[in-house]
């Protein structure tokens, strides 16, 4: 019930299928942004808060193969 009142930028996979991007940086900002909010609304030892670290990194690596020309950077160490 809170969500939104904590969540300044609100984002879904529902929006981002919506939505049109003017740019991949557009796109790529946004998922980038869904992962952060479920970070910054969860506990880090929460279920949602690990899968979306572990979907953030899945996201960049294949981001990285279809635009390696374009920067992406993520905060999330890599799971070994």
């Amino acid at each position: 019930p809170d969500y939104f009142d904590i969540i300044k930028e609100p984002t879904s996979i529902s929006i981002i299928k919506r939505k049109h991007f003017n740019s991949v940086e557009e796109f790529r900002d946004e998922f980038l942004k869904l992962f952060e909010n479920a970070r910054f609304y969860n506990h880090p030892s929460s279920v949602i808060y690990s899968d979306s670290n572990k979907l953030e990194l899945l996201f960049v690596s294949e981001f990285k193969k279809y635009f390696d020309n374009i920067e992406i950077e993520t905060k999330v160490e890599p799971i070994i």
